[in-house]
C-alpha cells in the first residue's frame, strides 16, 4: 500500500490542470527582430514524416524492461544526431510513454533518431545500480549491429536527455560512458546530488537501497562522484520553485562540473512562468504527449544546434549588381531568452533556422551567405553608446568573427538617442577613438 500510495503521488507530480497561458504583446524591438530574423535555414522541417518502431530489445535478459521506442526521421544520414530518453517517475514508477513527447520533440523538430527507453524500476528485487546499468547499456547499444540495422548508420557520438530521476540517470549515463562517445546531455529538472534530493524523495530511496540509506549507498549512487575533466557539455533546465526536486541538487552538479572544466549551461526559470503548471513545472498543461514548454524546447533547440556536429556554412555566391544595396539590421535578440516572448506568444514565427544565437558567427556566416546571394551588398548596423557603455554590439563582435565577412560590407549607425545631458564634445571624440583604436 506504501508502494501505491507513494506512486500516486508522484504520478500527480507529473499532472497539471489545463489553463490558458497569459499572452504578453511582443515589444517593438521584437516585432522589428521577426521582421530580419525570417531569412533562415531549417535544420529539418518542421512536423517532418516520424517512423516509429516500436518494443526495440536493448537488453533482452530483462524483459518488458530492455525495450524501447525507436523514433526515425525522415530522412537519416550519418551526420543525423542520435538522443537516448530517458523518463522519470522517482525511479520506482512511469515508463517510456510518459516521454514520448520528448522523444517525438527531437525527431520532429529537430531531426534527430531519439531511443525511449524502458529500464528496471527500483525494488526490493532491483535495488541500485539496476536501473543506472539499464540505461549505460541502452547508450552503448546506440553503437551496436542492431541500432545500425534498424537506423541504417553508427553514430560517432549520442546525446542523452532524461528529466527529474530520468534526469539523474541521464547525468549517471554521461559519466560512466567513454568521453568520446557522448556529444551532450539534456538534464530537465533532475536529482544532481541525491544528498540535497532525499528529504523530498525520501521513500524513493528505501526502494533503491533499503529501509537504511547510508552515506556509501548516496555515493554509490552521485554522478558527482564521478565527474573528470573533457567530458560533453551539459545543458541544465530548472525551475526555482520546483515542487519535486529542489534546484540546490541540479545545481551541485553543475558547479561541480564547470569546476572540472567541462562545460554546463544551467537555465533557471520562474515557476510561475506560465499558469497551470505544478510539480516541475516543464509541461504544457493538458498535452498529450507531454510536451515541454516553449521556453525549454528554445534552450535544448539552441543547445543542440551549438553542439550537433554538422557541415558548414557554404560558401556564398555573391549575386553581381552594378547598385549597391544596403540593409538596415537591428540586432534586436542579445540574450536567448528574448526569444521566449515570441515562441509563447507567436511559436508559428519560429525562423527556420530555429530560435537561434544572433551573435554566433556561424548564424552570421548564414545572413551573409543569403544577403549577398538575393543582392543585398552590406548591412547597416544599430550600434549604442552611452558615455562608455555600450550595448547590442554581440552581433558587431560576432561578424569579425565570421568566416564570409570579407563578401558583406559592414556600417556602423551610431544610435545617439541617449538621454538629455548625456551628449559632450568629451564623449564624441572618446566615441571615436574607441572606434578608430
Amino acid at each position: 500500500m506504501v508502494r501505491q500510495a507513494m506512486i500516486a503521488k508522484l504520478r500527480n507530480a507529473f499532472a497539471y490542470r489545463r489553463k490558458s497561458a497569459p499572452v504578453r504583446p511582443l515589444s517593438r524591438g521584437l516585432a522589428l527582430f521577426i521582421a530580419v530574423s525570417a531569412m533562415a535555414v531549417p535544420l529539418v522541417a518542421a512536423n517532418a514524416a516520424v517512423k516509429e518502431v516500436r518494443d526495440v530489445a536493448y537488453d533482452p535478459s530483462i524483459g518488458r524492461f530492455g525495450l524501447g521506442d525507436l523514433y526515425l526521421p525522415e530522412k537519416v544520414t550519418v551526420e543525423t544526431p542520435v538522443v537516448l530518453t530517458i523518463h522519470g517517475g522517482g525511479w520506482v514508477a512511469s515508463d517510456r510513454y510518459s516521454l514520448s513527447g520528448i522523444a517525438e520533440f527531437f525527431c520532429r523538430d529537430l531531426g534527430c533518431v531519439a531511443f525511449n527507453i524502458e529500464y528496471r524500476l527500483a525494488s526490493s528485487e532491483n535495488r541500485w545500480p539496476a536501473c543506472g546499468d539499464d540505461c549505460v547499456k541502452a547508450a552503448k547499444w546506440l553503437f551496436s549491429d542492431g541500432f545500425r540495422e534498424r537506423a541504417g548508420f553508427s553514430p560517432k557520438k549520442i546525446y542523452i536527455c532524461g528529466g527529474s530521476a530520468g534526469g539523474h540517470l541521464t547525468l549517471w549515463t554521461l559519466v560512466n560512458m567513454p568521453p568520446e562517445k557522448v556529444a551532450g546531455a539534456v538534464s530537465i529538472s533532475s536529482i544532481g546530488d541525491p544528498v540535497a534530493a532525499y528529504q523530498s524523495l525520501k521513500g524513493c530511496y528505501r526502494y533503491l537501497f533499503g529501509e537504511k540509506v547510508s552515506e556509501g549507498d548516496f555515493e554509490a549512487m552521485n554522478p558527482i562522484m564521478r565527474i573528470k575533466p573533457g567530458m560533453a557539455p551539459v545543458l541544465c533546465t530548472h525551475a526555482t520553485e520546483d515542487k519535486v526536486v529542489p534546484i540546490a541538487s541540479h545545481k551541485a552538479f553543475a558547479d561541480a562540473y564547470r569546476a572540472a572544466g567541462n562545460v554546463c549551461e544551467f537555465f533557471e526559470y520562474p515557476s510561475a512562468i506560465h499558469e497551470g503548471l505544478t510539480g516541475h513545472y516543464t509541461w504544457i498543461p493538458g498535452s498529450k504527449p507531454h510536451r515541454l514548454i516553449p521556453e525549454i524546447e528554445t534552450r535544448i533547440a539552441a543547445f543542440m544546434g551549438r553542439n550537433v556536429q554538422k557541415k558548414y556554412v557554404p560558401e556564398p555566391q555573391p549575386v553581381k549588381s552594378a547598385v549597391e544595396i544596403t540593409a538596415l539590421y537591428y540586432p534586436g535578440t542579445e540574450h536567448m531568452p528574448e526569444w521566449d516572448m515570441v515562441a509563447q506568444t507567436c511559436p508559428e514565427r519560429k525562423p527556420l533556422l530555429g530560435w537561434y544565437d544572433e551573435g554566433n558567427p556561424e548564424v552570421i556566416d548564414w545572413q551573409i551567405k543569403w544577403a549577398v546571394e538575393h543582392g543585398i551588398s552590406s548591412f547597416c548596423v544599430d550600434w549604442y553608446w552611452n558615455k562608455g557603455h555600450r550595448r547590442l554590439e554581440h552581433w558587431v563582435k560576432g561578424y569579425y568573427k565570421a568566416r564570409y565577412r570579407k563578401h558583406l560590407k559592414g556600417y556602423m549607425m551610431y544610435a545617439n538617442h541617449n538621454q538629455p545631458g548625456s551628449h559632450s564634445p568629451e564623449d564624441q571624440i572618446a566615441v571615436t577613438k574607441y572606434w578608430i583604436d
